[in-house]
């Protein structure tokens, strides 16, 4: 009941909140949103399990070097990939010196993790809590496809309405690539929360992801290539077309180790 109430309230206030600040431009408002599921996950763990101090543990389990090494090294690989099939395709060009791109590269990577706060808003109810309660409930394949589609319909209304610029037509289509990359990263984000079940971890893994995807190869929501490799952002960036193609292979392979290694059955 309590995760029904989660995934309902969640949903229904982020779309209103969407609709009411994305078509006036106000895009910054994605970062209040992106807290909506941490604070209602808060809420909720705190009243069903009659505790202070329970919705506290995600923040708290000790991180696993793999956890930590994942976390930068998943989201640098995929828009590294992004990046260099634009180059090689010749629908990119480099932009700047190597040593001025890696040096930002680096700094980016280093203030995502303080950013993450940000980022952590969305991880705390999508894995801090929803994750973690559903596979009590339904095992973790079962959890994590959930998740998945859970999180996809909290990002639709706000995709929608910014792919809008590009008219009705290039609005469907480019929603339902980025609908497709959430749900295929989101296969990434439950392996990193299997491995530690810190969920601070994860936020930090997302806070790299969206900056460096940015930095590297533009702002796929203001439509705007100001990224190290410059082209056609719909295309190139890590949240479109060439994003779905790697994310799509990642989450395939992440699946085989995901669902062999880690019991998803039902757990009593």
């Amino acid at each position: 009941m309590f995760e029904k109430i989660f995934i309902v309230a969640t949903l229904s206030i982020s779309w209103v909140l969407s609709l009411i600040f994305i078509p006036q431009g106000a895009i910054g408002a994605t970062t209040i949103i992106m807290m909506v599921p941490a604070i209602l996950g808060f809420i909720i763990t705190m009243i069903k399990y009659k505790s202070i101090k329970q919705p506290f543990k995600p923040l708290f389990y000790r991180p696993s070097i793999k956890g930590i090494l994942f976390s930068f090294i998943f989201p640098l690989t995929i828009i590294s990939l992004c990046g260099m099939m634009a180059l090689v395709t010749g629908t990119g060009e480099l932009t700047g010196d190597l040593s001025s791109n890696i040096t930002q590269i680096l700094i980016i990577v280093i203030m995502s993790i303080p950013f993450a706060i940000s980022t952590l808003g969305e991880e705390y109810g999508w894995r801090g809590y929803l994750l973690v309660e559903l596979e009590h409930k339904y095992g973790l394949k079962k959890a994590n496809t959930i998740v998945g589609i859970v999180w996809c319909l909290f990002h639709l209304p706000a995709f929608f309405l910014i792919n809008l610029s590009a008219g009705l037509g290039g609005a469907i289509i480019f929603t339902a690539v980025q609908v497709g990359c959430v749900f295929f990263v989101n296969f990434s984000y439950t392996y990193l929360y299997s491995l530690s079940k810190n969920v601070i971890l994860v936020g930090v893994m997302h806070s790299v992801w969206n900056n460096v995807n940015t930095l590297m190869l533009g702002d796929a929501y203001r439509n705007e290539s100001i990224g190290i490799v410059s082209g056609n952002v719909n295309l190139i960036n890590g949240e479109r077309i060439y994003g779905l193609i790697f994310l799509g292979v990642s989450a395939y392979f992440i699946s085989k180790i995901l669902f062999k290694n880690v019991k998803h059955e039902v757990i009593k």
